[in-house]
């Protein structure tokens, strides 16, 4: 018997992204709002608008990582992805079927897989052939009746984003980003909300927020990319 020792592997994150939002509530107005609780109300939509940023640069800066590009599916210089089963390697299940062997083939662990797809490519997985027929000659009655495809598709999690990058053109596709959850980093740094503060020039209350945070990739065999011509 061979005995290894365990070896530490460090990642680091780059926390650089911050973002904050002030807001005023003149003492007038709220006067005039009586007992409305519009701070609060503030405060969530400020709450709000940070993981709405958050979002925006996650799906921006991560196919710009260095992930393994053998996880890269592409055939938008080819053809847009069409619906029906008869459309070969441009249909989009097989596509979709394709970056499954991609991350089999890189031992990316089988639970925990997502794909964020824009709202036009979800439309496309909605309507296709896979989802409207079977061998039955049975729809699936939860894709018609309520636009879900269910829980999984090739294994992975369909997560529909408006934040997923391109313009599902050829020159510019959607940027659809596949992984395993534990592949990918995330930290906040600074979190911070103050309400009530008494601002010197203004008759009324302020409330401020400040949020940084960074991403990066833990484990670049389970993240890949979806290229989407529609």
């Amino acid at each position: 018997i061979q005995w290894q020792a365990l070896k530490a592997d460090k990642r680091s994150i780059t926390v650089d992204y911050a973002y904050s939002a002030a807001h005023r509530l003149d003492r007038i107005d709220k006067q005039h709002l009586g007992s409305l609780p519009v701070m609060s109300k503030i405060a969530a939509s400020i709450t709000k608008t940070h993981a709405e940023k958050e979002a925006e640069i996650f799906f921006s800066v991560l196919p710009t990582l260095s992930f393994n590009p053998l996880n890269i599916v592409d055939r938008s210089a080819s053809a847009a992805v069409t619906g029906t089963r008869s459309s070969g390697l441009d249909y989009a299940i097989n596509q979709v079927a394709k970056l499954r062997t991609g991350f089999n083939r890189r031992r990316a662990p089988k639970k925990g897989r997502f794909l964020a797809v824009s709202p036009e490519v979800e439309e496309l997985l909605i309507t296709s052939d896979q989802v409207t027929f079977n061998i039955n000659g049975v729809g699936n009655e939860k894709a018609i009746t309520e636009g879900e495809w269910g829980t999984r598709v090739c294994g992975f999690d369909i997560i529909p984003t408006e934040f997923v990058q391109g313009a599902g053109t050829q020159a510019s596709p959607y940027l659809c980003v596949a992984g395993v959850k534990d592949a990918i980093g995330f930290g906040r740094q600074v979190v911070e909300m103050e309400q009530g503060i008494k601002l010197q020039d203004y008759y009324g209350e302020g409330i401020r927020a400040l949020n940084t945070f960074g991403m990066g990739l833990l484990y670049p065999d389970g993240v890949g990319l979806w290229k989407v011509r529609v």
